[in-house]
This record gives structure tokens, C-alpha cells and sequence, in this order.
């Protein structure tokens, strides 16, 4: 096949529209106003901003995790579009130094309730 060769894929409308509605239907958003955080170690993650709400999940050092809300000592954290949000302590996370976001601020996450 040429670089400029390709072939045509008839896709059916109804399919279309199925990916579409799937696209779009994001029951848990990321919201505009978010920021870029790494973990520093593997975490344990809570579905709330409180030590009393730990989960069995625990995500990799040194992923990154979009930032949505900062609570308690708590960062709360966009998974996908059909995953919960999920909360890990804000002393197991920095900054981003990828290039994009060249290790912008986080935002204030107070200090743990409990």
C-alpha cells in the first residue's frame, strides 16, 4: 500500500450514533478549573475526603491524575468518565513536571479533619 493509499469503511448511522451517546454521557465530568498532579508513591484511595472512607484501590507511583477539588487534606481526583471520583491524601501528591504543565501550583488542600 502507497502512503497515500487508504481504504473506506462504510460505518452503519445507528453505530455512530451508539458512540456518539456513549461519548457524551459522562456521568462523573472533569471539570475546566483542573490542574495535573503525580503521585509520589503507590496510594491508597478514598471515595470520600476523610481517612474513614478508605477503598481497596490503590493507584501506581508516579501516575498522573487530574485534580479536581482540594478538601480536608484530601485531593480529589477524575478517574474516567465511568468511574467514581476517588480521594487521595494531598501529602502523596506534588507537582507535574511533564512538559505541559512544567510543575504548576496545587491548589490548597487544608489540613485533614479527622
Amino acid at each position: 500500500m502507497d502512503a497515500f493509499d487508504f481504504i473506506a469503511v462504510e460505518v452503519p448511522d445507528s453505530v455512530v450514533a451508539s458512540c456518539l451517546e456513549t461519548a457524551t454521557d459522562c456521568p462523573y465530568p472533569q471539570t475546566s478549573a483542573t490542574v495535573q498532579g503525580r503521585l509520589l508513591n503507590p496510594t491508597q484511595a478514598y471515595y470520600g475526603a476523610s481517612f474513614d472512607t478508605l477503598t481497596n484501590i490503590t493507584l501506581p507511583a508516579g501516575s498522573s491524575w487530574w485534580i479536581l477539588d482540594a478538601k480536608d487534606g484530601f485531593y480529589k481526583l477524575f478517574i474516567a468518565c465511568q468511574a467514581r471520583y476517588l480521594w487521595v491524601p494531598a501529602e502523596a501528591v506534588s507537582a507535574n513536571f511533564d512538559p505541559v504543565w512544567n510543575g504548576a501550583s496545587l491548589p490548597d488542600a487544608g489540613s485533614p479533619s479527622d
